[in-house]
């Protein structure tokens, strides 16, 4: 597959997954704020689903392009 193919197809699925959980982070730093600790919850999970999410999606963009040189 294409460098530039991988990257159309990658940057829409990237931002479908994290939009959301960038969402919850900022509402988990809202109620935190707020004075609800659970907020703090929310945040690190948001974290780290959109941390997972990215390197899911990156992983076979960098396998493509590390196999054409």
């Amino acid at each position: 597959m294409p460098f530039g193919v991988a990257l159309r197809a990658g940057v829409p699925a990237l931002a479908v997954l994290v939009v959301p959980p960038a969402v919850a982070a900022w509402c988990g730093c809202r109620a935190e704020r707020l004075g609800d600790p659970a907020g703090r919850d929310l945040r690190v999970i948001a974290i780290v689903v959109t941390a997972v999410s990215i390197a899911l999606n990156l992983a076979p963009l960098l396998v493509v392009w590390g196999l054409h040189p």
